[in-house]
């Protein structure tokens, strides 16, 4: 079996309160699912802005806003490569970051920051665990390439403040449109590279297992997932109850089985698939597979 390599952030997915072992142990090998959407191109102009708004606080104040709390006492930004990836000794596997932000501590040492344009108690409490071990996980190839020692880490929401602005929307009006209130909310993370060693042990063994294991007690994803694979083959099961009921109509149910096949295009290697999907080449499975 080769060597797993997984991002830290899909690594994470194991903390979830609703992390489902068999659906881990497809996804590790698919990688990518049929009908799966991208996230919303306004994201990526969010997180843009957002990096901007920093560096542009930075370059003018020589420090970070104070409201940025436990990451206040950052002075510059830290250049980084955009794709790092390091091997875990302990668990043999291979961990994948690709850092939102870095900055310079007073002290020399590195803050590191995982931006989520999101609401913090809101729609990322329930991913909370996942994305601290993303940050973990992203502190710990950062020392393990060398780059520097992590003394802070963290999220740092950027939520927009959408009840100030139905209070008085046109309070927000430009001459050409409108802008939005964004509020930036810190939340430190501790540091436990112990997380990262149990989460990464976790999808190792599944990596090298067989079979795919027993999914968690009422798993919506694997009763839509098993809905998905058997749905074809339901069909054929269905023509051969027929044959066995309608020996006459052996003709006509071949028939059928041969134009769905018409229909189907041969499988392609996955390097075939991704070819124009470089963005999780490196190993991360999951996009952003929804528990919910």
């Amino acid at each position: 079996m080769s060597t797993l390599r997984i991002s830290a952030r899909n690594a994470g997915q194991v903390e979830l309160e609703k992390y489902c072992p068999r659906c881990c142990w497809y996804l590790l090998r698919l990688k990518k699912m049929p009908f799966d959407k991208g996230m919303p191109g306004l994201m990526f102009y969010m997180e843009r802005a957002e990096k901007e708004y920093i560096l542009s606080y930075l370059k003018k104040f020589g420090r970070a806003p104070k409201y940025f709390g436990p990451y206040a006492d950052c002075t510059e930004p830290v250049e980084f490569p955009f794709s790092m990836w390091h091997h875990h000794d302990e668990t043999g596997v291979d961990v994948t970051a690709r850092v939102d932000m870095m900055l310079r501590k007073k002290n020399g040492k590195i803050c590191l920051l995982d931006l989520k344009t999101v609401v913090s108690d809101g729609g990322g409490k329930e991913f909370l665990p996942q994305y601290e071990i993303q940050v973990i996980g992203y502190s710990w190839v950062t020392e393990a390439t060398k780059l520097g020692k992590v003394d802070t880490a963290g999220l740092l929401y950027c939520e927009i403040q959408i009840e100030e602005f139905i209070l008085d929307p046109l309070k927000f009006m430009t001459d050409s449109g409108m802008v939005t209130p964004f509020r930036f909310e810190p939340f430190e993370v501790k540091l436990d590279y112990s997380r990262l060693s149990r989460c990464l042990k976790e999808m190792n063994r599944l990596w090298q297992a067989a079979r795919p294991p027993q999914g968690a007690d009422k798993c919506k994803d694997c009763q839509l997932f098993t809905r998905l694979i058997d749905f074809e083959n339901n069909m054929r099961a269905n023509d051969q109850r027929s044959f066995i009921i309608f020996p006459e109509y052996r003709n006509f149910l071949q028939a059928q089985d041969y134009y769905r096949n018409l229909t189907r295009r041969s499988a392609e290697s996955l390097e075939v698939i991704l070819n124009d999907d470089t963005w999780d080449a490196e190993g991360g499975m999951w996009a952003n597979w929804d528990f919910s």
